[in-house]
């Protein structure tokens, strides 16, 4: 439960993939009629893009802090101190 509620503010696809269309529309040649139509949409599309990530990240922050302590139980180890170097 804690790792989907974790994975909520990773936008990597929108960020990685938001400009693509875009930049494939602005390479068009010319001579295609429907270059602005296409310009459009890939401006709308980076906009869309840009916004989900705005929105998923402080939900995703918000969501990670208050579930944190509840979903993951702190474990022995966690909490025991045989793992650190003793004094001499």
């Amino acid at each position: 439960m804690f790792v989907s509620l974790a994975w909520l503010p990773k936008a990597t696809v929108q960020a990685a993939i938001g400009s693509l269309a875009l930049d494939n529309s602005k390479a068009l040649p010319e001579e295609r009629e429907d270059k602005f139509s296409m310009i459009t949409n890939g401006e709308k599309v980076l906009t869309i893009a840009v916004l989900s990530i705005l929105i998923t990240a402080p939900i995703g922050a918000i969501a990670i802090r208050l579930t944190a302590g509840k979903l993951l139980p702190k474990t022995s180890k966690d909490t025991d101190d045989s793992s650190k170097p003793k004094e001499v």
